[in-house]
């Protein structure tokens, strides 16, 4: 469901959706490189639905999805925890995008 929802922002953003799309995507220790590096350019937090997750833009030009060291998008329940989990991880400026957030909506459990 929430790998639906990220194929169909990317396709409605105008990024190449691939049933693996593994240049789209970064796990957590690869933004620990990248953060300890200095090369991340700006980071959003987007709220689709009651899903969150976040997005990274690297200085290269690089839009990338975070996702878990299994390869499933990272998502949280709250702004606040995504907020907080990017903050641990040395990143202080974020992007929020709630366009399409539905603050009162539950998610499935599947």
């Amino acid at each position: 469901m929430v790998e639906m929802m990220i194929r169909q922002y990317c396709r409605d953003a105008g990024y190449p959706v691939l049933n693996k799309p593994r240049c789209l995507t970064m796990n957590n220790k690869m933004l620990k490189g990248l953060v300890e590096a200095g090369a991340v350019k700006a980071v959003s937090i987007i709220a689709n639905g009651s899903v969150v997750h976040a997005e990274i833009l690297t200085l290269s030009g690089d839009k990338k999805v975070i996702t878990t060291q299994a390869g499933t998008i990272k998502t949280w329940g709250t702004i606040d925890s995504a907020a907080k989990w990017l903050k641990m991880l040395g990143l202080g400026t974020m992007k929020l995008e709630v366009g399409k957030w539905l603050p009162n909506q539950r998610g499935l459990v599947l």
